[in-house]
């Protein structure tokens, strides 16, 4: 198992990044290299999991960001064609890749994904000590504008939602096999892996697209549906700091809680963000806009097009758009150009 060097990444392009820790969130100033995007581009979608035939489950015990549902067995590494673990030296990630239906990352591959998860590691303060563990896969089976997907995964709960990963990072003490997952598409030839100054207009920075997926496995995600409830009975601390231009958020928290199994309920601030869901689906950067409380006010806003569906709503509050303001942000539904 041999120890990787970090790749030496210069750009003079500004993405803004948050990092989760407990209930606070920062706002930090980052440099990544931004990929050139080839017509169309790629997007973050959505993952919707395909349960093998004859798999008999059990209770569901963990939810990812997308509402599918899995079994403790589901959970499992056993009986997966694992790679050799080319990461071994990064503090707080464990990272396992999945050979799957003989298609393996590559040397390069797994560099720059090792890469990646070295460079988030720096970022994190005041954690457990503990390394969160994150399976990476390439995938066929993702439609062909699809990039990759990422996704934490979720016990069962209610309120507010806190991901394995999270537990794991700042706790201490999520005893599964996993925590979280990265799909990257399969059948996707013009990745390109190298110095910035390298990339062809016809290619997809490789490092920007696994960084994207990394964020959303750390944290960046709504639950809230087009009505506002809770997609799966909790909302995330990202959907706490979604704000209008007035500075009201748009879930608030009500306690005592009603229900005794949570220390605290949240809700839809119907009040103060009428018109649900046309609110979301028509913003275009007007005052409108749903913003992330912090410093700078972000627009919350995935460019998904014309596609309505509960999933891709959720999808649209999981991005920032970078067609307000001057700002290209690495979490944007598309590679930036």
């Amino acid at each position: 198992m041999k120890n990787l060097k970090p790749l030496q990444r210069q750009t003079k392009n500004w993405v803004l990044l948050l990092i989760f820790h407990f209930g606070a969130l920062f706002f930090i100033p980052i440099t990544s290299v931004l990929a050139q995007t080839p017509s169309g581009g790629y997007e973050c979608g959505v993952f919707k999991k395909i349960t093998p035939d004859g798999f008999q489950p059990s209770q569901p015990a963990y939810v990812d960001r997308f509402g599918n549902q899995y079994t403790e067995d589901e959970m499992a590494l056993w009986n997966l064609n694992l790679q050799a673990n080319h990461c071994n030296q990064i503090q707080d990630f464990t990272l396992i890749f999945e050979n799957n239906q003989n298609n393996p990352f590559s040397d390069n591959e797994m560099e720059t994904i090792c890469d990646v998860f070295s460079y988030l590691s720096g970022l994190i303060v005041a954690q457990s000590g503990e390394r969160a563990i994150i399976r990476l896969r390439k995938d066929p089976d993702l439609d062909a504008n699809i990039g990759a997907v990422g996704t934490p995964f979720f016990p069962n709960q209610c309120g507010l939602g806190h991901s394995l990963v999270h537990q794991q990072l700042f706790t201490g003490g999520a005893n599964t096999p996993q925590h979280g997952l990265i799909a990257v598409n399969a059948n996707i030839s013009n990745f390109y892996i190298g110095p910035p100054a390298g990339i062809g207009s016809n290619q997809v920075d490789y490092y920007t697209v696994i960084l994207h997926e990394a964020l959303h496995v750390m944290g960046f995600g709504s639950q809230i549906t087009p009505n506002g409830s809770p997609a799966q009975g909790f909302y995330t601390l990202w959907d706490l700091n979604i704000v209008n231009n007035d500075g009201e958020h748009m879930i608030l928290p009500t306690i005592p809680s009603a229900n005794g199994s949570c220390c605290a309920d949240y809700v839809f601030n119907s009040a103060d963000f009428p018109g649900m869901p046309n609110l979301i689906w028509n913003q275009n950067c007007g005052l409108a806009n749903v913003k992330f409380d912090v410093t700078q006010l972000p627009p919350v806003n995935g460019e998904y097009g014309a596609s309505q569906d509960p999933q891709t709503f959720m999808n649209v509050l999981s991005h920032l758009d970078r067609s307000c303001g001057s700002e290209h942000y690495v979490m944007n539904s598309g590679t930036p150009p």
